[in-house]
């Protein structure tokens, strides 16, 4: 949902278990780089946490 269907999800397995999952997300995340300029790929999914959370958490 974050990523809209953008190239950084094709290369995430989401198998495993939880711990392995979120270090590969993340490095895979980070290693992507940009999904536009100024817009990086780790950016746009901390955006959308932020936005699925209050300001209390």
């Amino acid at each position: 949902m974050a990523l809209d269907n953008d190239a950084p999800l094709q290369l995430i397995y989401c198998s495993g278990a939880v711990a392995t999952f979120i270090l590969d997300m993340l490095c895979k995340l980070v290693d992507y780089g940009d999904l536009s300029p100024g817009k990086t790929a780790i950016g746009v999914l901390l955006e959308y946490l932020r936005s699925q959370v209050g300001v209390d958490i």
